[in-house]
């Protein structure tokens, strides 16, 4: 079996999806901007071979979250 991919994360690319995110959805909650990154990036995925960010995604209560936005979400 072959090993898992691992991508090497844009942290650029990670505030700048936070920033539109934002702006597009004035008022948006961690929970709900992780699910809109998670579900974009595995299209984009599905649709390009690539990811857009390439965060890691944890296991949360409710789904999977990437790990580094809600770092950086909590650092600002």
């Amino acid at each position: 079996m072959a090993g898992q991919i691992k991508y090497r994360i844009d942290a650029e690319k990670a505030i700048e999806t936070i920033t539109l995110l934002s702006t597009l959805k004035p008022g948006i909650d961690l929970y709900h901007m992780g699910k809109i990154i998670f579900y974009a990036e595995k299209e984009h995925i599905n649709r390009y071979a690539r990811p857009i960010i390439g965060d890691k995604y944890i296991c949360g209560k409710d789904g999977p979250f990437p790990s580094k936005v809600r770092d950086l979400v909590h650092t600002y």
